[in-house]
């Protein structure tokens, strides 16, 4: 799982989950998200920290959306809630 989310030329920024590091690409994230899209690109201060602590997700249930996105599936194992993802 790890290994969908490592370092590359083409992510510029750490999602941190359960302590976990996920490295991704903004604009993906902007372009599939209104929510990272406000994150980035507004005058938030994680628009400017290098990791973004994210503290209300399963590192195991993100990472698999977010794997959806960055177009590298994960396989799904156990139970999913992705429906608490979307919720306001």
């Amino acid at each position: 799982m790890m290994a969908a989310f490592a370092k590359s030329d083409k992510t510029d920024a750490i999602l941190v989950i359960d302590g976990k590091k996920l490295h991704v690409n903004k604009a993906l994230l902007s372009y599939h998200s209104d929510y990272f899209a406000k994150l980035f690109n507004s005058e938030f201060k994680e628009k400017t920290m290098e990791e973004i602590e994210i503290t209300s997700a399963d590192f195991e249930e993100f990472a698999t959306l977010l794997s959806l996105v960055h177009g590298t599936p994960l396989a799904i194992t156990g139970s999913f809630n992705v429906i608490c993802y979307f919720q306001s």
